[in-house]
């Protein structure tokens, strides 16, 4: 399998996030897909490369102009104001009934922000666009007559919507190979199937009027865990894309029989929406003992569900999301490649 991956990642190292109890340890760290890019290496079965260029306005088919541009600049206007290098974190965030982002990058932070641990720092921008290119080069892969391709990608991205930023995410990578998987007249069927342990907000709010893309998510039960605001099963879409949405929460702690039951549920209404591509949002924070997420499957699960997932025999785009379990994280991924095929 083709893994896409550019290491300029590293520049994105936040030295801390915030919480309600002030400074904590920021988990979304380089050594995070350092680990995985390790694993798969070592299997000695897969293609490292590197990704292509693409237009910035290929961004724009997802993302908000005003977005993408406090993103490119907000760092750099931030500095030059005589602000902390550390980075931007923002303190206010307005309830968007009206009003603008303001002038200040801080006060765009709060218009664009939805939390306080994920700040804008020197290599935000740079290691997000890199993601974004790895997967829309492994989309490319697809288009080219690849059975899968997988998209190393860091920061994660299935948090940000088309002009919101949280949860560590910065630009919706998955969203973008789906879009880039339907350029052309045609606009072919495209299914995105999220298993990271928290909800994917900003997938489903990208597509939530879409009847041409499909989004499937299994996670914790957004009542106990992040983002708390979306995930719940009666949100199924709106307007055109009523009946596009599946939300599939599950209990805190849930083990591999509960999410087996939710699993095959997903599976069958992706199949009844018979895509010509799927996406996978592949967050192994769902695996037990991960320091972030809050279900319990064990390892070898995730070679189950990659094989079911082989069995949906769809042109597959794997783009990574979390896991915060350095030990673990490759392991889980490789495991999932290796039976997706």
């Amino acid at each position: 399998m083709k893994i896409v991956y550019g290491k300029d990642h590293r520049d994105h190292a936040p030295r801390f996030g915030l919480s309600a109890s002030g400074r904590i340890a920021y988990p979304e760290v380089p050594q995070r897909a350092q680990a995985i890019l390790e694993h798969l290496q070592s299997l000695g079965r897969h293609e490292i490369m590197e990704p292509a260029g693409y237009s910035p306005d290929l961004l724009a088919d997802v993302h908000a102009p005003g977005y993408l541009k406090f993103l490119e600049r907000g760092y750099g206007d931030w500095t030059a104001s005589g602000e902390p290098e550390e980075g931007i974190i923002p303190d206010v965030f307005p309830v968007r009934s009206g009003g603008r982002p303001g002038r200040s990058p801080a006060n765009q932070a709060g218009w664009y922000g939805f939390d306080i641990f994920t700040p804008i720092v020197k290599g935000t921008y740079r290691a997000a666009i890199l993601a974004a290119r790895s997967a829309l080069t492994a989309a490319d892969c697809i288009l080219a007559g690849e059975r899968s391709a997988y998209a190393l990608t860091r920061p994660p991205g299935h948090h940000a919507g088309s002009d919101f930023f949280g949860g560590y995410c910065y630009l919706n990578h998955a969203a973008l190979a789906a879009s880039h998987l339907q350029s052309g007249a045609e606009r072919p069927l495209v299914a995105i199937l999220d298993i990271d342990a928290h909800h994917g907000n900003g997938t489903q709010e990208i597509f939530y009027d879409s009847d041409e893309v499909l989004f499937v998510s299994l996670h914790a039960d957004p009542n106990e865990d992040y983002p708390y605001y979306s995930g719940y099963p009666e949100e199924t879409g709106r307007g055109a894309g009523e009946g596009y949405t599946l939300n599939l929460p599950l209990p805190v702690g849930s083990e591999e029989a509960a999410f087996r039951e939710a699993w095959k549920r997903a599976l069958a209404r992706i199949s009844r929406f018979a895509p010509r591509y799927l996406v996978v949002s592949l967050g192994v924070d769902a695996v037990a003992g991960d320091p972030i997420g809050n279900l319990a499957l064990p390892p070898d699960a995730f070679g189950r569900l990659g094989q079911n997932v082989g069995q949906l025999a769809l042109p597959t785009v794997v783009v990574q999301e979390g896991g915060y379990d350095h030990d673990l994280i490759g392991p889980c991924v490789a495991l999932f490649l290796e039976e997706l095929g």
